[in-house]
């Protein structure tokens, strides 16, 4: 059975939608939940949609929150009781087999590199999001997440793209591009060439 350690705090609508969301998950799609976030506020709720006697759903106590608008350095250097930084460790000590959060993408994102590192030959990670297009789902790294990345970075977010696509849809990826939004100044257009003819 998969289990998946979620930021209980992360989000909005925190934590109740994501209390709500995470027994839905466990009661129609058979994995587990960990709920990361702190323990009695996770209680309560759980407790008006119900309970979860019986279930494959368990809190790990995380005192500390981020708020959307905090510096997310400084919540990650000041914060390592936060719902985030627990749910990650799950992940991190093998208790888990995935982290979700809708939380604040920054902290999630250092969370995650100083838990998990990053592979070898990969320079930066990259946020994934899934497009729907007219020929299918398409694959867009990184969303605008980095704004100063080299030719060698571009490139090894499309190596990424293609390895994730083929692992999420079983298909292979027949084709990548790039595309930017906002003012192309004369050097991010030469790094934009210098990625399509390393990634070639």
């Amino acid at each position: 059975m998969t289990t998946i350690a979620v930021d209980a705090m992360g989000g909005d609508l925190a934590p109740g939608a994501i209390v709500a969301g995470a027994l839905q998950a466990v009661r129609r799609h058979g994995m587990a939940v960990i709920l990361a976030g702190p323990i009695d506020l996770i209680h309560e709720h759980l407790n008006q949609l119900g309970g979860a006697a019986g279930l494959p759903l368990t809190i790990a106590d995380a005192p500390q929150t981020v708020s959307m608008d905090e510096s997310p350095l400084l919540a990650h250097r000041r914060k390592p009781g936060s719902s985030v930084r627990v749910a990650t460790a799950l992940v991190a000590r093998g208790e888990a087999d995935a982290l979700f959060s809708a939380g604040h993408t920054g902290a999630t994102f250092l969370a995650a590199r100083a838990a998990f590192g990053v592979m070898a030959g990969v320079d930066r990670p990259a946020l994934a999001v899934t497009v729907p297009t007219r020929a299918g789902a398409a694959i867009l790294l990184d969303a605008g997440a980095n704004i100063d990345c080299t030719a060698q970075q571009l490139c090894q977010f499309g190596v990424m793209g293609a390895a994730y696509a083929r692992l999420a849809s079983g298909t292979c990826c027949s084709s990548s591009a790039q595309e930017s939004r906002g003012e192309w100044s004369r050097e991010k257009r030469r790094c934009s060439s210098r990625a399509t003819a390393r990634c070639r």
